[in-house]
């Protein structure tokens, strides 16, 4: 058996492998972001009938999860989780060539994964003047430049040539400024989780809508929390990879683990709140549009609306409104679609308050009484 060209150590390590657990974990995870991405599609183009940018950018993470999930699975049969010691020459060197091909796409997948929820909260902000607009759009390029720089460095100092790279006297994985830089890269994707964490539930938090509607669109918008976590393990892991003394087919596992990992969590957490409109309750005609009609009255209220269309959620404005239930069979709204008024100050003290009306009916009722009385905006003055 040819054996790599290092000297070997007199005593050897245990015959052991632990690639199979990487390998298990890419494609159970990768299983999962399908079914979520297949469920994504079928809500945005079924349900919302639209399909957007961020859509496109998920599928292209998608694809990139898949490359990397082959390229584990082609290390792993070569001999990835053994002692070098155990490798032939040419398993040693197919091993580098798919761990190679997979770093590359675990750096590259989390990017269209991040900048598509970039572009997902974007979309929900639309053409409002919000202060989230700028950062999300500086931290989408901010992903981009960082991570493709890294790649293009990667490739740029370690070249192609397997025997010089696999080489612990040649190896360009060790310790460097572009090892540094690595650490650096990792730290912005930290950074941006965290942003992607927080920035809905500031965005949210502003609505005029019931507490536990606010909590369960935080909770949906914010699961960058997972991937964060995700990318501070992978970040610390990628020390291993610049180890002197690098066993590299067994001591880099757990950073494709952590890797296997975040690229497929950024997918999962990304795509799940698109999935709520496939489970959204149709309502019936007697229902009240008040409480989620386009009834809009500033900013805030555009986005709240936005957020509950995506999100499949019933978002009921509060404030100073009032609903007309009109035809033969109306009936009194639930206890749940009652809007309350504020409560009102003294008349000593003058002020001008807006407020909406919404009309609804619910039956007997012609086109032409409908187009009698459209939905308006009432000025009180006292």
């Amino acid at each position: 058996m040819a054996s790599l060209p290092w000297p070997r150590p007199d005593v050897l390590p245990p015959n052991v492998e632990r690639g199979s657990a990487v390998a298990k974990t890419a494609w159970v995870l990768f299983t999962i972001s399908t079914v979520l991405i297949l469920g994504r599609v079928y809500s945005k183009l079924f349900k919302l009938k639209r399909l957007a940018v961020d859509d496109a950018l998920m599928v292209f993470a998608w694809a990139t999860a898949l490359i990397y999930s082959i390229a584990i699975q082609k290390a792993f049969h070569d001999g990835l989780g053994r002692h070098w010691e155990y490798l032939t020459i040419p398993s040693s060197l197919a091993i580098l060539k798919w761990i190679y091909v997979a770093q590359a796409f675990c750096i590259i997948c989390p990017v269209f994964g991040r900048v598509s929820f970039c572009f997902y909260l974007l979309a929900i902000i639309g053409k409002v003047k919000h202060e989230l607009k700028y950062p999300l759009y500086a931290f989408a390029l901010l992903q981009i430049v960082t991570n493709f720089a890294l790649v293009v460095t990667l490739y740029s100092i370690c070249g192609t040539d397997f025997v010089i790279i696999g080489n612990p006297a040649t190896t360009c994985y060790k310790p460097s400024p572009w090892a540094n830089f690595t650490f650096f890269v990792g730290s912005i994707n930290v950074l941006t989780d965290a942003f992607l964490t927080l920035a809905p539930s500031l965005m949210v938090w502003k609505f005029r809508t019931h507490l536990r509607v606010k909590v369960a669109a935080c909770i949906l918008l914010s699961l960058s929390i997972v991937a964060m976590g995700a990318a501070i393990w992978r970040t610390v892991e990628v020390h291993v990879l610049f180890q002197s003394d690098i066993d590299f087919a067994y001591d880099i596992n757990p950073y494709f683990h952590a890797s296997s990992v975040e690229l497929n969590v950024v997918i999962i957490a990304a795509s799940i709140p698109t999935l709520g409109p496939i489970f959204k309750r149709k309502r019936g005609k007697g229902s009240s549009s008040g409480s989620s009609g386009r009834f809009l009255s500033g900013d805030t209220d555009e986005i709240q609306y936005n957020v509950g269309q995506a999100l499949g959620m019933r978002m009921p404005k509060l404030g100073n409104s009032v609903v007309i239930t009109g035809g033969p069979l109306a009936r009194g709204p639930s206890d749940e679609e009652t809007l309350p008024l504020s409560p009102m100050k003294p008349a000593a003290i003058k002020r001008t308050m807006h407020t909406d009306v919404s009309v609804q009916y619910t039956g007997g009722i012609s086109e032409e009484m409908i187009e009698t009385f459209p939905p308006v905006r009432t000025t009180v003055k006292f």
